[in-house]
């Protein structure tokens, strides 16, 4: 049965955690000020932090950098009514999904950036190219806005306040093609976009001699800056040990430690040796708490 919360309470929650949205959002508009089609797209895409209706459950999120968020007020939903294990499920889920929203743009942007490569370009070329990102940022931006608030963040909320979700597959099941279906759409309109500004750069440009194109592309993410610096995940006490349970280890584990635990976990769930449905999600988080600590814990 799933649980939810009185409209007095969620209003609560929202009014408490503003400022640390805000905060969030001041302090990564400041970290970019030196990248030129970022701040386009503060200047002429984002002019307020971008907020995203959660309809059914009458509260509102906010995103904490372009790419993701760092979902204060579904995490504070769900820690309301749910036991720890389900909160600490529920938010390494949405560290992967923030991970799968930068890929897509990441993506976009690198292939953009890589028709230098085979063109004869001039000086106009980088800031036409900027103009370019920022129209494709756009079409991520509705489709990130429309699939988090109509489909992930609702599906996640129904799976995870349902009181028999660590024991129900089919209801990880069903929630996961819901993720993966949204995915699927924000990934499809970003490509779709992406051929279309292609054409405007080499209808723009000329192709450079066949011998003088290069093969090895420039893969170069315009969000670098913060692709690892994780919006949900502080590196503090609390979040190494969701981290470090989610792989079956102490806080005392080294490096060694947790490789190992990864191999063995990735070994039992991989889908070429467990063909259930819950080895799937169990692969997905195992990947998400491996990254999130291989390189934010040192040898003991």
């Amino acid at each position: 049965m799933e649980k939810s919360l009185s409209n007095d309470l969620v209003t609560e929650i929202m009014i408490f955690n503003k400022p640390l949205y805000e905060k969030k959002w001041v302090e990564y508009q400041n970290k970019l000020r030196n990248d030129k089609v970022l701040q386009q797209i503060a200047n002429n895409v984002v002019l307020d932090q971008p907020c995203i209706k959660i309809e059914n459950y009458m509260y509102t999120e906010y995103l904490t950098t372009y790419t993701g968020s760092s979902f204060y007020n579904t995490l504070s939903y769900i820690k309301t009514i749910c036991s720890i294990q389900v909160f600490d499920n529920a938010k390494i889920e949405l560290v992967g999904i923030n991970s799968r929203l930068q890929t897509i743009i990441n993506n976009g942007f690198a292939i953009l950036e890589d028709s230098k490569s085979n063109l004869e370009v001039d000086s106009s070329f980088e800031d036409f190219l900027n103009d370019i990102q920022v129209e494709l940022y756009q079409e991520f931006l509705v489709s990130l806005k429309n699939q988090l608030g109509n489909k992930i963040i609702p599906s996640i909320l129904k799976t995870y306040l349902n009181s028999f979700v660590l024991e129900d597959e089919l209801i990880l099941k069903k929630h996961q093609l819901v993720v993966e279906k949204a995915f699927k759409i924000i990934s499809s309109k970003t490509e779709i976009k992406t051929q279309e500004l292609l054409k405007r750069i080499y209808g723009k440009y000329s192709l450079k001699n066949y011998f003088n194109q290069e093969t090895n592309f420039n893969k170069k993410k315009r969000f670098d800056d913060f692709l690892n610096d994780n919006v949900l995940f502080n590196f503090n006490f609390e979040d190494q040990e969701i981290a470090l349970k989610t792989l079956g280890l102490s806080i005392h584990a080294t490096k060694s430690d947790i490789k190992k635990a990864y191999r063995e976990l990735a070994i039992k769930y991989h889908p070429d040796n467990n063909h259930s449905d819950q080895a799937e999600i169990e692969m997905k988080r195992i990947n998400i708490a491996y990254n999130l600590l291989k390189q934010n814990i040192n040898e003991k």
